[in-house]
C-alpha cells in the first residue's frame, strides 16, 4: 500500500483508528476491501479446489495525482485510487470495481495444439468468468 501523501498505516496491536481526514484511514479501507474480496474468492474455491485467480498480492496506491480518477493498470499490476469529492479509497464500490479487472489477469492454461470447435468450447468452459 502506497500513499502519495502522509505516513503508512501501521499498528503493533492490529488496531487502526484513524479519522476520515487522515490518509491512513483510506489505506486501511482499501486494504480491507481488497482482503475481503480475496477471502470471498477463496471461499468460492478459487485457489483451493479451483485454479487460483491472480495469485499474488495486489498493489494499491491512494490519492494518486490529486485527481478524481481511479483505474487498474495491468502493466504494473497496480490499482490507483483517485482523490476528489469523496476520495475513491473511501468508497468500497470504487475499490471493488477497480479490483475486478485484476482478477481476470491470470494467465490462461495452454490450449491444445488441435483447435477443433469442441476443444475450444471445452477450454472456454474451463476458465473462470468474471464480470465487470
Amino acid at each position: 500500500m502506497l500513499s502519495e501523501t502522509g505516513d503508512a498505516a501501521f499498528s503493533l496491536t492490529n488496531e487502526f483508528n484513524y479519522r476520515r481526514d487522515d490518509d491512513r484511514f483510506e489505506q486501511v479501507l482499501a486494504y480491507y476491501w481488497v482482503t475481503e474480496a480475496q477471502r470471498y474468492i477463496q471461499k468460492l474455491g478459487f485457489g483451493v479446489t479451483r485454479r487460483a485467480i491472480n495469485k499474488e498480492s495486489q498493489d494499491l496506491r491512494i490519492n494518486t495525482f490529486g485527481q478524481d480518477n481511479s483505474f487498474s493498470w495491468d502493466k504494473k499490476d497496480v490499482i490507483r485510487l483517485g482523490k476528489g469529492g469523496v476520495d475513491d479509497a473511501e468508497d468500497a464500490e470504487v475499490i471493488l470495481h477497480e479490483l475486478g479487472p485484476t482478477r481476470s489477469r491470470t494467465p490462461s492454461r495452454p490450449r491444445s495444439a488441435s483447435a477443433t470447435p469442441s476443444n475450444r468450447a471445452r477450454s472456454a468452459r474451463a476458465l473462470p468468468t468474471t464480470g465487470r
